[in-house]
């Protein structure tokens, strides 16, 4: 184990490193401009070393100071932290030559995974997903760089190579202005980074920031722990992270975790980092690698439970990673608040003594924070002063703990973006029932949630998050209500500014089209056909279930509805008595009806759902045959066949009442789950049912099987 280590960096994770090190029994040395001798890591290191005057050039970026530090105090290893020099190459070949341990990857790793661009040619090589781009830094040639913006297609933007932080990037919407704005960041470039190198890329306009956690040994040992999206962000800073991210699901994190193994196994990586991603419409698309401990890390700990700075130091200490992949498990939600010195609504900083200082606690919350009562912020740094970190069972959990921190906690003298927080944390947008009864409250005659790629989500019972994972709300008004009255209604409603609310007037029967723009015809098994009532089928034998787009949020493109509509088409018999226990809005019963069932009962706990199903019942001609309930305690006992297209955790809750409601040697079509999930919904059935997989699509499982 490393005896003695220099502490090469300040603030929070300054102390969060000399905390870890008191936990494994390490010394640790402190360096420290003379801005920063009251610092509590500081105070409480073993040594401590001036290393300059406070400007960071001076000092935190002094190079030789800092080794020289590590060589008078006798120490062993250095750990960088975030920020300042801890990726910078130089500076761990420096650090390695003099006899010293630096505490994350190797030099040429940081080297290569630094340069944005030669990154992203190593990550598309290893089958990692890439934002579309110019493959390479942008030449001098004027005509070369439009062709390449138009094959990309507009709005594109432009990174530098060396660039990060947010500085040194471009939007371009137009051909007129690529040009300049090629010139104009490269200028950028030159000034902040000493690299004139520009690339190109499309630029995905409503993305979310999602970073997977990797953590590696000099062993060959990998694993990764989880993601965490970083999408509330102010000019490209971050502002709040959480694990995990909301809407990615276990399949998705399965196949880009071992994506961002293999390539850390090529590229040689040990230590923590984090690979970052950008994500839209169900895509990743890879943007960088962070070679070094992040600043949201304490919430990949909360919800794994492996403390990541212990991690580093393991690893630089030569020993192998104390756990495997399977050791690695997900349990509940947790966010993270940035603290910052400054201003919450200008965001100038806000530097100067404090005064009272408060920090919050309570169940499920963690302070990381080096500032006391009578610090005083220095304005040569960061403004970041601390972090609250919230963690709960659940999402809806962990944001109930949050706003109560941010309630409890006090600090004065000087200012802080503590009320943003707590505005961010209120929105309506953190809040999808909030939203959704808004509407309703506005006069929508209809409302639904899209998903990423306009799937049908499925209903998670009541206290559960809602599954999709980034806000597009599509709500219809009739013509009658005022567009202007009714934008500035919700946005009062909503809390948000009424401009940010996009209102399309569209023409008679034209928001059919609209509403489900991607929604066509589309067939299960030999006959059965779901589209649009606006479209025709003209194949003979064709059963067609013709839907409403403006009330089909289920039409069959979401794999475990297809897997029980194709069920459907190849089993079920004439004049079947069938149940379809969460309904949506009717899709499976309408195909039962269709294909000759005698009767249909549907359920579904959302209001809307049913409301859908009835009018899509009558539009189909099968009023007669189904009949929709409002409550579970009135479905029918001795059912030829149920239908439960719903999540893993409610089926196998509702097993026993399953069999209760079939027949001897009824039959049982259960989807909605995962192929992870199938043995646990198995065990479930086991008792009452003999079930077995009967298809797969996407990594969604169907199961079917008769009642014993």
């Amino acid at each position: 184990m490393i005896e003695k280590l220099v502490i090469a960096n300040r603030g929070e994770i300054a102390l969060r490193i000399l905390r870890a090190c008191r936990e494994l029994g390490i010394k640790t040395v402190a360096v420290h401009s003379t801005a920063d001798y009251s610092l509590k890591h500081v105070l409480l290191a073993d040594e401590s070393v001036c290393i300059g005057p406070p400007p960071a050039s001076a000092s935190y970026l002094n190079m030789p100071a800092i080794i020289s530090a590590a060589e008078v105090t006798d120490s062993v290893a250095i750990h960088p932290g975030y920020g300042f020099l801890s990726e910078n190459a130089d500076f761990a070949e420096r650090v390695e030559k003099s006899g010293f341990v630096f505490v994350g990857p190797k030099a040429e790793t940081i080297r290569a995974m630094g340069d944005k661009v030669s990154a992203i040619r190593f990550m598309k090589s290893h089958g990692v997903p890439c934002v579309p781009g110019s493959d390479g830094p942008l030449g001098e040639d004027a005509d070369e760089n439009l062709r390449v913006a138009r094959d990309i297609a507009y709005p594109v933007i432009i990174k530098a190579s060396g660039g990060g932080g947010g500085r040194g990037m471009r939007v371009v919407h137009t051909e007129a202005s690529l040009l300049n704005a090629i010139g104009t960041t490269q200028a950028e470039a030159r000034a902040a980074f000493g690299n004139d190198q520009v690339y190109m890329e499309k630029f995905l306009e409503r993305p979310r920031h999602i970073e997977f956690q990797v953590l590696a040994d000099a062993h060959g040992n990998i694993i990764h722990l989880g993601e965490r999206d970083c999408s509330m962000q102010r000019r490209h800073q971050k502002v709040l992270e959480e694990a995990p991210a909301p809407g990615i699901t276990l399949r998705q994190r399965r196949f880009m975790g071992e994506r961002c193994v293999e390539a850390c196994r090529a590229v040689g990586y040990r230590s923590a980092g984090t690979m970052e991603f950008l994500y839209q419409d169900g895509e990743f698309y890879f943007i960088e690698m962070n070679t070094r401990i992040q600043v949201e890390h304490p919430v990949t700990e909360l919800i794994t439970g492996i403390d990541l700075v212990k991690a580093q130091l393991l690893v630089a200490a030569g020993e192998r990673l104390p756990y495997t992949q399977s050791d690695v498990q997900i349990r509940g939600h947790a966010m993270e608040c940035r603290i910052n010195a400054e201003d919450p609504k200008t965001f100038m900083p806000s530097p100067g003594p404090i005064r009272l200082w408060h920090a919050p606690g309570g169940p499920g919350i963690r302070v990381d924070s080096h500032v006391y009562s009578g610090y005083n912020v220095p304005p040569y740094y960061d403004s970041l002063i601390g972090k609250v970190i919230a963690h709960g069972d659940t999402r809806e959990t962990a944001i109930a703990r949050m706003k109560n921190a941010l309630a409890e906690m006090v600090i004065e003298g000087i200012k802080t973006n503590v009320a943003l927080h707590q505005e961010i944390c209120n929105h309506a947008a953190l809040d999808p029932q909030g939203a959704e009864d808004a509407c309703w409250a506005c006069g929508a005659s209809a409302v639904t949630f899209v998903d990423a790629r306009d799937d049908a989500v499925l209903e998670p019972l009541p206290g559960e998050f809602r599954l999709w994972p980034r806000t597009r709300l599509k709500c219809l008004f009739v013509q009658a209500h005022d567009a202007s009255g009714t934008r500035a209604a919700l946005g009062a409603a909503l809390g948000i500014d009424p401009a940010l609310i996009g209102v399309h007037e569209l023409a008679e029967r034209v928001w059919e089209r609209e509403w489900l723009r991607d929604f066509h015809p589309l067939r299960f098994g030999r006959r059965l056909w779901v589209c649009p009532h606006h479209e025709q089928v003209t194949e003979p034998g064709a059963v067609v279930v013709a839907l409403d787009p403006g009330l089909a949020f289920g039409t069959g493109s979401h794999p475990s509805t297809a897997l029980c509509l194709t069920w459907l088409d190849g089993h079920l018999g004439p004049g079947a008595s069938v149940i379809d226990y969460g309904c949506g809005s009717g899709v499976l019963a309408l195909a039962a009806a269709k294909l000759g069932a005698a009767q249909v009962h549907c359920f579904d706990i959302d209001p809307q759902a049913l409301t859908a199903a009835r009018a899509n019942a009558r539009a189909n001609g099968v009023a007669q045959q189904v009949q929709v309930h409002d409550r579970p305690d009135t479905l029918p006992a001795a059912t030829d066949v149920l239908l439960a297209n719903i999540l893993s955790g409610p089926l196998c809750t509702l097993a026993p009442r399953f069999a209760s409601l079939l027949r001897a040697r009824g039959d049982v079509v259960l989807a909605g789950l995962m192929q992870h999930e199938v043995a646990d919904v198995t065990a479930a059935y086991a008792t009452c049912f003999d079930v077995a997989p009967f298809g797969e699509r996407d990594g969604w499982v169907g199961l079917a099987g008769r009642r014993h």
